[in-house]
């Protein structure tokens, strides 16, 4: 008997409500058959088809070969990754160094700029900051001072002040600041 003829024959067999009714003779027999040849059919292996243990050793080789594919491009996409953020830390790094710094001083983060832009940029160790200007401005308007200039501007020029945005006169410190840089390399 076929499985669909069996679970038919369960299935109208559950479906007699037998509280009150009238048993028919040897039902019970009957049933115990159905079941037993139900149990029969479950226990024995499914027939197998032609070839079908080649094609499952074939999807499982395939399944491997893919699992090996996407475990290397994972690998590689990882190292990309890592060399992604290296390169991000490393143009955080020179941004902070240019807030960081008078506007001045863009040109003298130009070379490192320009790596950080170039498609080819390697990750490169930051730079140490660039000596500060020997001179600095001072506004007769607002008191403030002013080292944001280029120090190899001669003197006099004109240069407007950072607080007030006045026109401010340039003062050359130069010996003070050598004297200060022999005073810290001293220490």
């Amino acid at each position: 008997m076929k499985t669909d003829g069996l679970i038919k024959s369960i299935d109208a067999l559950l479906s007699l409500d037998a509280r009150g009714a009238l048993v028919p003779h040897g039902i019970g027999d009957l049933a115990r058959e159905l079941l037993e040849k139900c149990a029969e059919a479950l226990t024995q292996p499914a027939e197998q088809k032609q070839g079908e243990l080649e094609r499952l050793r074939e999807h499982v080789g395939a399944y491997e070969a893919s699992r090996a594919r996407l475990h290397e491009w994972l690998r590689k996409e990882q190292l990309k990754n890592i060399a992604l953020r290296s390169q991000l830390a490393e143009q955080v790094s020179l941004l902070r160094d240019m807030h960081d710094s008078p506007y001045h001083y863009i040109r003298d983060f130009k070379p490192r700029i320009d790596a950080a832009l170039s498609a080819s940029a390697e990750p490169v160790t930051p730079q140490s900051e660039p000596e500060k200007p020997s001179r600095c401005t001072s506004c007769d308007n607002c008191q403030g001072f002013n080292t944001g200039h280029d120090s190899s501007q001669q003197l006099p020029y004109s240069i407007r002040c950072d607080n007030c945005h006045k026109e401010a006169r340039a003062v050359d410190h130069s010996g003070l600041t050598r004297a200060w840089n022999a005073l810290n390399q001293s220490e």
